[in-house]
């Protein structure tokens, strides 16, 4: 029987085999034991994740009107984050406006949250704003509309490995409310 045992130390993941076995002699008698491997002790690092952080324009929006959307990443990390692409999907009740996204002040008239739209690379310490509006097409059933960003980035640790993640933003809600006449 083979078993090992992982816990985690200070930022240390610590693995170690036991083995125990049963061995039948050649006279018949039963021997028994137990073994251990040595420890193997590797460091444990943390997935690194840019920062989203997302806020809309006003709190309440009429139907028929419309509402910004602002999404900030930053790159707390060491590492360069590439290719790079946020996603909103609009909640019940919003529509994207097309022609509305904005990426660090320029405007990207073909892009759509939807679809998600290119950020590029994010060095160390950088961030970037994105922008793009959306209209309140109808009242729905609990009069809010709720979501959150969501950005697929790939990094490189420095001994050269690379990886892929995903990153949300905190949920923002905002009311919609009919039209008084």
């Amino acid at each position: 029987m083979c078993g090992s045992g992982v816990a985690g130390h200070g930022g240390k993941i610590v693995n170690q085999a036991l083995i125990r076995y049963d061995y039948s002699l050649p006279d018949g008698r039963l021997f028994s034991g137990t073994a251990e491997t040595n420890e193997v002790i590797v460091q444990a690092i943390a997935a690194p994740a840019p920062r989203l952080q997302k806020s809309a324009s006003q709190r309440e929006v009429e139907v028929g009107s419309r509402v910004a959307f602002a999404v900030e990443v930053s790159n707390p990390t060491p590492l360069v984050f590439r290719n790079l692409v946020l996603i909103d999907r609009a909640p019940l009740g919003l529509q994207w406006v097309p022609g509305t996204v904005s990426v660090g002040g320029e405007s990207r008239t073909a892009a759509s949250p939807d679809a998600g739209i290119p950020l590029g690379s994010l060095s160390p310490g950088q961030s970037v704003l994105v922008k793009f509006q959306a209209l309140a097409a109808f009242d729905p059933p609990d009069s809010s509309a709720e979501n959150e960003a969501e950005l697929r980035f790939e990094f490189v640790f420095p001994n050269g490995r690379t990886g892929t993640g995903t990153a949300r933003s905190n949920r923002v809600i905002v009311a919609i409310v009919e039209q008084e006449e």
